[in-house]
């Protein structure tokens, strides 16, 4: 791979098992489980302070007779892996599906979350 590629189709994996992810993308929110916000004084910015939230790792995916919605929507302890194609990785490890959010034209769109992830190279 060109140490210029950048990040361009995702390829999504629960427990190992590839997932027929639409158009190849994913949406991670909060990747590294820590929000900064500034702490306004009266003459301004003072400082921030942090605090821990989830991760969460969003996709839409094929509504193929393959892919169970159930057992999808009802996952817990999982690993959701996403392999972009320039070789960069980000899986939550004992994740938990959050839900469907949206079912329509063919497509279906789940959300895990989880506090153990971690970015890194297939």
């Amino acid at each position: 791979m060109s140490s210029y590629q950048v990040a361009g189709k995702a390829y999504i994996r629960v427990d190992g098992q590839l997932l027929p992810n639409i158009e190849g993308k994913a949406t991670i929110k909060n990747p590294t489980g820590v929000q900064r916000e500034t702490v306004m004084g009266a003459d301004g910015a003072i400082g921030y302070k942090s605090k821990a939230v989830a991760q969460e790792i969003e996709a839409t995916f094929a509504h193929t007779t393959d892919l169970d919605i159930d057992s999808l929507s009802a996952a817990e302890d999982v690993s959701i892996t996403i392999e972009w194609d320039n070789g960069a990785t980000y899986t939550i490890s004992n994740a938990w599906a959050l839900g469907v959010s949206e079912v329509g034209d063919g497509e279906i769109k789940i959300t895990w979350g989880g506090a153990n992830a971690a970015f890194g190279r297939a």
